[in-house]
């Protein structure tokens, strides 16, 4: 009775209590797959219930991932890379070889160029103390470059087992249907959502010759999507390709991310801004001397979707200089804005999402 566990999620399934973790009302039969309920109600019915898992679970899991033999297969979000990574990602990259999968490369714009944004996010990854061997830019969705990322991952793998990790909201297990679809004919077995912390235990998957291991979604906190939910997390997440705007004049203005953040420039800022984010999440434009009273007056109203926080947790303003004459900064959880001929800015976030600058992006 141990190996009957969802397909879905990856927890052990038991038809005795309802109100407990993982039930189903099916009972057990040999080579018959079933979903739990939780599961089954996502799938069909787009209910979410809370995870059952927590975040120290989570890791004692992946720590036996660290003792296991083959290579570490980490997937990234194009939109939201930084919101992407764990501190716990740093450690298993550098006992494992890994591959990094920067998913949902469809949402950004087709006119940018792919290797150099693959050099981009490979800088991205070792500014952020990765250790990877290979990087690939694909989407799940469109089914872009999936049949060379397997051939990269049996490659690099030399016969061991495979390990998927990512936080939530990635497109994990979007990424291991299209592989699953690819190798096996078997589409859309693990359970999908936008919403967070799906799968909730280690999952087997037999490959021909080797297994792929499916895990649970670990929490960014330094990212918006953990703050958010519903409606919200809809509106800040791209599901088709997003439409940059440019700016051509930042002088004195103030733009406010709907109500999460917003960006402050001098009058004597005459350079472009472009900012890349979600079609549905609108970037509100303002002369303003003094944004602060703007935004405490209209989040929530005017600037949607306000951020889900801990009111006890203050916004943050940051002084920021730029030296290069193009940079990138960048809102975990959002989207990012690209700058050019702007020396400074002041930009306010909720406390545990700072910006972050980085200058290779989307030249």
């Amino acid at each position: 009775m141990s190996e009957w566990r969802c397909i879905g999620c990856g927890g052990p399934l038991q038809n005795t209590d309802s109100d407990a973790p993982f039930y189903t009302p099916k009972t057990y039969e040999k080579n018959v797959p079933i979903y739990c309920e939780r599961c089954y109600k996502i799938r069909h019915y787009g209910q979410i219930k809370p995870s059952f898992v927590s975040e120290s679970v989570i890791l004692d899991t992946l720590s036996t991932v660290e003792k296991r033999p083959g290579i570490l297969v980490l997937v990234a979000d194009a939109l939201d890379f930084y919101g992407s990574m764990h501190p716990y990602f740093n450690e298993l990259s550098h006992h494992k070889r890994t591959l990094l999968i920067v998913n949902k490369i469809d949402v950004l714009p087709k006119s940018k160029r792919r290797e150099k944004m693959r050099q981009a996010y490979l800088t991205m990854a070792q500014d952020q103390g990765l250790s990877v061997d290979k990087i690939m830019l694909v989407s799940a969705l469109k089914k872009t470059e999936i049949d060379t990322m397997i051939e990269r991952m049996l490659t690099l793998s030399m016969g061991q087992d495979m390990t998927l990790v990512g936080v939530s909201n990635v497109g994990k297990s979007s990424i291991l249907n299209a592989i699953l679809g690819a190798q096996t004919g078997q589409t859309n077995q693990v359970t999908t959502s936008f919403e967070s912390h799906i799968t909730q235990g280690l999952i087997p998957f037999r490959l021909k010759d080797q297994t792929l291991y499916d895990t649970p979604g670990l929490s960014s906190h330094h990212s918006y999507r953990y703050y958010v939910s519903g409606e919200s997390l809809r509106m800040i997440m791209p599901f088709k390709e997003i439409k940059p705007i440019v700016f051509q004049s930042v002088a004195g203005r103030s733009f406010f991310i709907g109500g999460f953040a917003y960006v402050s420039f001098d009058a004597d800022q005459t350079g472009q801004m472009v900012s890349y984010f979600a079609n549905p999440l609108t970037i509100h434009a303002r002369n303003d001397a003094h944004p602060e009273h703007f935004y405490e007056s209209k989040v929530g109203h005017l600037l949607n979707p306000p951020a889900v926080t801990d009111p006890s947790v203050p916004m943050v303003t940051h002084e920021i200089n730029m030296s290069e004459p193009s940079i990138s900064c960048f809102f975990p959880g959002l989207g990012f804005m690209r700058l050019h001929g702007i020396t400074k800015m002041r930009v306010t976030t909720y406390a545990p999402v700072p910006p972050i600058m980085h200058e290779g992006m989307m030249a």
